[in-house]
This record gives structure tokens, C-alpha cells and sequence, in this order.
């Protein structure tokens, strides 16, 4: 039997409109697994993240807590877990006798640069950071920053906080953590650890 060139060509023609079409099947059932798995994969990095950050704020506090500057309660923002400077804090100096106190960092690696992009509740502000500021960005690409809630008795309410994926910050600073962990608040898309210095 012998087979004519144009049927053999309308045969491969099929076929490879059959193959085309589970394809295009396939990879409008994985695409959609791989989107959701690259976002899940976004918010574990972020919560362990903020984990680090959290800690490294914890160790900064424990070695300049006693700074006539922070015992005047400013805002401690990320930029002072990497450079001393940026607030003229007393640096740890190991030639001083009986001296374990000062900045003793830096306690964060910079990966980014702070920009101020407004100046509502829901923008990076100047409050969170100046222009330039070295920074740590979250798994989004955008900077961390350290929310500071109204203080209880002598303690200081912070949380760090990433805007999530929608750049846009959820929480306000005037929202008290206790109302973010009852529930009573809703975090939208943001990610934050609340902890508390004493």
C-alpha cells in the first residue's frame, strides 16, 4: 500500500494539533500550581525573615538599651542594626574594662535601600526611614520596617512588617498589637512579629 505525500502531510498536521492542544491543557493546570507554590514559597521566607529580623532587634536592644539616646525612647528603625551612625549610638568598645555594653553589629546584612514613597499610614514614610537608608527587603523586594505601638507601662510594643505582596501596609502603627493577635484587627496580606522590650 503506498501512502500519498499530501495525506502523510495532513496526518503530521493533526498531530501536532492534538499535541498542542494537551499542552496548552497541562500548562493551564500547572501554571496556576506554580503561581500559588512561588507565593506560598514568598510568605514562609518572609515569616523566617521576620524571625531574623525580630531577633537581631532583641540583640540590638540588649546592647545599647543603656544609650542615653535610646533611653530617650526614639524610634529604632532598621538602619540601626546596620550602621551605628545613622543615630551617633555609643559603639562597644572591647578596650574598656568591665564594658559589655554598645552597638555590637552590625546585626543585619543591608540587601536593599530604603525609599520614602509618600506619606500616609499605608506608605513607606520618613518614619520608617530617610531616603537611601541602607535596608532589608522582605521576599516581595520592598524594605522591612519596625512599627512601634503606643508603649505599656515601662515595656515598648514593636512589630516588624512587611507590606506582602500588595506593597501596601494593612497595619497601621496606631493598631495595638494585642488587637492584631485577638483577631479584633485583620493583617490583610501583611506579615509581621510583635514582640515587646523591656
Amino acid at each position: 500500500m503506498r501512502i500519498n505525500r499530501s495525506n502523510r502531510r495532513a496526518v503530521t498536521l493533526v498531530e501536532l494539533v492534538v499535541v498542542m492542544a494537551i499542552l496548552v491543557a497541562l500548562a493551564g493546570l500547572v501554571i496556576p500550581q506554580f503561581v500559588s507554590t512561588t507565593e506560598d514559597a514568598r510568605g514562609t521566607a518572609g515569616r523566617s525573615s521576620l524571625v531574623e529580623v525580630r531577633d537581631a532587634v532583641l540583640q540590638f536592644w540588649n546592647d545599647c538599651k543603656y544609650d542615653p539616646i535610646l533611653s530617650a525612647n526614639p524610634r529604632i528603625q532598621i538602619v540601626d542594626l546596620i550602621d551605628p551612625r545613622s543615630s551617633n549610638l555609643e559603639v562597644f568598645n572591647p578596650n574598656v574594662p568591665d564594658s559589655t555594653l554598645g552597638w555590637n553589629g552590625p546585626y543585619l546584612e543591608q540587601s536593599g535601600r530604603y525609599t520614602v514613597t509618600g506619606s500616609t499610614a499605608v506608605d513607606y514614610t520618613a518614619a520608617y526611614g530617610t531616603d537611601d537608608d541602607p535596608a532589608v527587603l522582605d521576599p516581595w523586594l520592598r524594605p522591612f520596617v519596625i512599627q512601634e505601638a503606643a508603649p505599656v507601662g515601662n515595656s515598648r510594643q514593636l512589630r516588624i512588617v512587611s507590606a506582602g505582596p500588595d506593597g501596601v501596609f494593612d497595619i497601621l502603627e496606631s493598631t495595638s498589637s494585642q488587637e492584631l493577635m485577638s483577631g479584633a484587627v485583620a493583617s490583610g496580606d501583611d506579615l509581621y512579629v510583635a514582640f515587646t522590650l523591656r
